[in-house]
């Protein structure tokens, strides 16, 4: 099932209220106003569909990081796109955890999750580091955010695939693992003369990395050879963004 009435809603409404804040350019100042909504609405339609509250937290961080990324892109024509990209991802997300909740085992409906993670990791870092390249936040601020915010959204997605093997306790301490990591890798690429664009796509690439190893160590199918070739694979995909970036320099 691709369809689902009640996901598709709630994923117009969130369209409808991106292309509002596109529309009327609200002061920065207001951007607090719009967040506090936004949280209601995606709790809201999350419970609605999920009725667990684990289920909450990507579509709540996803949304929150739709809004505040769209105050830093400029151009018109590119809003339009982000919000209709947002609003896709936001479709899947519910209809992941609604097909989650008819039936916890399903692997698509899990795929659909890791894609609204990935989404959700890299918008939520990119709206991060332009709040922070703008406004004077410390950085050990920064920090605990990106820690908290890793950390919720990694357990999400451990827990639902906890169903197949009932461990729990495991699944707080590899979202602590993967929290604290990406932390003091985000500490680290701070100073790093890098937009916030180029500097979260490699913070993706290194969240995925660690995903994907704790997923298979915790599912107990991890290969060797499959690690390998991803290190491989993604740390060329890194070269080649910093080395195709502009650099930030500071005198």
């Amino acid at each position: 099932m691709i369809f689902n009435f009640q996901a598709f809603f709630y994923a117009l409404i969130f369209s409808g209220f991106l292309e509002f804040v596109a529309f009327f350019e609200f002061k920065f100042f207001y951007l607090f106003y719009l967040l506090f909504f936004i949280f209601l609405f995606a709790w809201f339609a999350s419970q609605r569909i999920g009725r667990r509250l684990i289920f909450s937290f990507i579509p709540i961080i996803f949304s929150f990081s739709s809004t505040v990324l769209l105050y830093l892109i400029d151009l018109p024509a590119e809003k339009h796109f982000f919000i209709l990209l947002s609003s896709l991802v936001f479709y899947l997300s519910l209809l992941g955890i609604y097909r989650l909740r008819i039936f916890p085992r399903d692997q698509s409906a899990k795929e659909m999750i890791a894609v609204s993670l990935m989404a959700t990791v890299f918008l939520f870092f990119s709206s991060a580091f332009g709040i922070y390249l703008n406004f004077n936040i410390p950085v050990w601020v920064l920090v605990l955010i990106f820690m908290a915010v890793i950390y919720l959204i990694s357990y999400e997605y451990l827990f639902i695939a906890a169903f197949f093997f009932k461990d729990h306790p495991s699944v707080f301490l590899y979202s602590f693992i993967l929290a604290f990591s990406i932390a003091q890798l985000a500490w680290f690429t701070v100073f790093w003369p890098f937009g916030y664009l180029t500097t979260s796509t490699i913070i993706l690439i290194f969240y995925y990395l660690l995903w994907d190893l704790a997923q298979t160590n915790f599912l107990r199918f991890f290969s060797q050879k499959r690690f390998l070739l991803n290190l491989i694979f993604f740390s060329l995909l890194a070269l080649l963004a910093l080395l195709s970036s502009k650099w930030r320099m500071e005198i």
